[in-house]
């Protein structure tokens, strides 16, 4: 299987390398500069990560939007920024997605969860460890697994988040549709 990471630097997502790190059984490239739309589209996989800070428009740092007639073909990437829940809804993409997540501490306050450096960074990294852990496995099956390890640590923080970590099929919407 060819993976498409698209994981613009910066090291406040750093934590979310975990996630990708230990890909097994896979060709994998990873882009973290900006890149030229038209090499953007050349590329070949069969899935794709994308991952970092981003808005309902889609990531920010990496314009992702002409991988959208590859993307709408596939079921098993993965959307991780805050609000790729809308971007996966709006643009009718099937693959495991975050809403809001909170990852830093101006987050937290924004949206009134008490909460440390320390616990902050824990979450994250539990987060994005949980996912790795099973980032071989078809994207819907690794939510439900990496959900339920990222739940089993209890805080408001954790609560928050796990609660928009999500999947969506667009295929499975188009036959009830029929």
């Amino acid at each position: 299987m060819k993976t498409l990471v698209i994981h613009p630097k910066d090291p406040s997502t750093d934590f979310l390398k975990h996630i990708y790190k230990d890909l097994l059984n896979s060709e994998v490239t990873i882009i973290s500069d900006y890149y030229f739309e038209r090499d953007l589209i050349k590329l070949k996989f069969d899935r794709a990560i994308i991952l970092g800070h981003g808005t309902p428009n889609g990531l920010i740092g990496i314009y992702i939007n002409p991988l959208l007639p590859i993307l709408k073909k596939q079921l098993n990437n993965i959307y991780i920024w805050c609000h790729a829940d809308e971007y996966v809804k709006k643009h009718k993409l099937t693959g495991m997605c975050t809403g809001m997540m909170v990852s830093e501490l101006g987050e937290a306050d924004i949206e009134g969860i008490k909460t440390t450096r320390e616990e902050l960074d824990h979450s994250n990294n539990l987060f994005a460890i949980s996912i790795g852990k099973y980032i071989n496995l078809p994207s819907k099956e690794c939510l439900e697994k990496a959900k339920a390890e990222y739940e089993s640590h209890d805080s408001e923080l954790i609560k928050f988040n796990h609660l928009r970590m999500q999947y969506f099929n667009h295929f499975e919407d188009i036959v009830r549709e029929k």
